[in-house]
């Protein structure tokens, strides 16, 4: 039930305000919503390149409609959208690389402004290239997603650089829980703020209301059936750096210890910490991140419990 109302106060506005609140909230440009989804692959394996057309105040699929997939300026593909409003065609990338294509909408047939066409990425490797797995909220966006649906979410100090630092030995997947109904949005912010270019994997409905922890776990299972050395996981959730920690994938979870925290708040932080295991990071920031992958630096979760143990002790004094 709680998902379900997270779900409905984060996309009620949306379905139900008209296409001012969708641009708003989800950066379109038209009545259309157009997505599509990023995608990894091993050489030689066949993917679907997909994108989904929806429109209307309840964001309804819209079947029928041309979908051409260009691929470095030239005609890739044609296909039209089923029931559910889904375009996709296969895709068997011949070697390791980003293989980037954009989605067209045909505008035959509708009956409002076209959406802008979006990019896609198959970002194909060798079994054994290092991955390192990154959330967005609260992780490299400063604040939470309730400021993405708001307002104008600013980066969290260093994270872009240094992303962009380790991106030459890595490759960085986006991995995220929010909507796909954010994909251009969290694209477009992405590329704004200079972030280095990586897939970003986000949840569907049926997927999100799973959970967080439910929902990254089982997309990094799938991850680790084909890449075999996801070296680490990023993110700001507890049950982020368990999801990480349970797959065998060093966990760096980044907090933010707030300077007006009360003695309740902080001796909650504490008891939220400990279930966490001694090989999980707890860091709060990128200048931290940075040396952990570099090996320089470890910061168990206990360094961060005695630190806000030592909080709590000067305020009281």
């Amino acid at each position: 039930m709680k998902k379900w109302l997270t779900l409905v106060l984060i996309l009620g506005p949306t379905f139900l305000s008209g296409c001012g609140a969708q641009t708003a909230l989800l950066g379109t440009q038209s009545t259309y919503l157009f997505t599509v989804m990023d995608s990894l692959a091993l050489p030689a394996e066949q993917v679907q390149l997909k994108a989904q057309l929806l429109a209307g105040d309840f964001l309804k699929p819209q079947p029928g409609y041309i979908v051409k997939f260009y691929q470095n300026d030239k005609l890739f593909k044609i296909t039209q959208t089923d029931q559910h409003g889904l375009a996709s065609v296969n895709f068997q990338p011949s070697k390791p690389g980003n293989y980037r294509f954009t989605a067209k909408v045909h505008p035959v047939g509708l009956s409002a402004k076209p959406p802008a066409p979006r990019e896609l990425v198959v970002c194909c490797r060798e079994p054994e290239t290092p991955i390192i797995l990154v959330d967005m909220d609260k992780t490299i966006v400063a604040s939470g997603f309730q400021t993405v649906l708001i307002g104008n979410p600013v980066p969290m100090t260093d994270s872009a650089a240094v992303l962009n630092d380790i991106s030459t030995n890595n490759t960085l997947i986006y991995l995220t829980h929010r909507p796909d109904y954010f994909g251009p949005k969290s694209k477009s912010w992405l590329t704004e703020h200079n972030y280095p270019k990586g897939p970003v994997l986000m949840s569907t409905v049926s997927t999100f209301l799973k959970g967080s922890k439910v929902y990254k776990s089982e997309m990094i299972r799938s991850l680790k059936e084909k890449f075999h050395n996801i070296r680490f996981g990023i993110g700001d959730k507890i049950s982020d750096g368990l999801a990480y920690h349970e797959n065998s994938i060093t966990a760096i979870v980044i907090i933010q210890i707030p300077p007006e925290a009360t003695q309740v708040e902080l001796e909650k932080m504490i008891s939220d910490l400990e279930p966490l295991p001694g090989t999980v990071h707890v860091v709060t920031g990128w200048s931290q991140i940075e040396k952990i992958i570099a090996g320089e630096e470890s910061y168990p979760s206990s360094r961060m419990i005695e630190q806000i143990k030592n909080v709590v002790q000067n305020a009281s004094q």
